[in-house]
């Protein structure tokens, strides 16, 4: 593997599939496209979801069951994982954006800090969750049960909360759809 160089492109899963096309006797030019045995190298810039380990947990698949787990920095965007089940799991500081959790369960998880900028939670339950500082720009929560969650600073502009169950709230410092601030309701 002498002159190989190894380039993390977005994930650890990435650079793992780059070095079995090195080993293999591929070459990543960095171009994309196909190599002169015929393979391509535009995979490799497409990882699957990471926690920063080489593969993803493999509970992270839509309606997958991750109640309780340690996921650490979860890496999903524009991932389906419908009806999910994250449960007590801890998300915190996940890149969810443009993520598809219809039907999720995430009521009690720790998900502070979360990108879920896009992501589409039509229907989630998110129960008594931890969603400080999170990022949910633009986000669907049309019909979610959000019942005890606390938004405290949390990033909600143009999110559709339409039909949401917002009993007991703390929406503290949080940034709302209409973009206004809502500090009504601080500790």
């Amino acid at each position: 593997m002498s002159g190989a160089v190894l380039r993390r492109s977005g994930s650890w899963a990435g650079a793992a599939l780059v070095v079995a096309l090195v080993l293999a006797g591929c070459s990543d030019d960095g171009d994309g496209g196909d190599e002169a045995d015929g393979t391509t190298t535009e995979a490799a810039t497409t990882a699957p979801p990471t926690t920063g380990a080489l593969e993803p947990p493999a509970c992270v698949v839509a309606g997958g069951d991750c109640a309780g787990e340690e996921l650490g920095v979860l890496s999903a965007p524009g991932t389906d994982l419908t009806g999910i089940d994250l449960t007590d799991a801890d998300i915190h500081t996940a890149d969810l954006t443009g993520a598809t959790l219809d039907g999720a369960r995430l009521a009690g998880a720790d998900a502070s800090g979360a990108d879920l900028t896009g992501a589409s939670l039509r229907d989630a339950d998110l129960t008594g969750t931890d969603l400080r500082g999170a990022t949910l720009m633009g986000a669907d929560l049309t019909g979610a049960d959000l019942s005890g969650a606390d938004f405290t600073e949390a990033l909600m502009a143009d999110a559709v909360i339409d039909g949401a169950n917002l009993a007991g709230v703390v929406f503290c410092g949080t940034t709302m759809p209409d973009q206004s601030v809502n500090d009504v309701n601080c500790p």
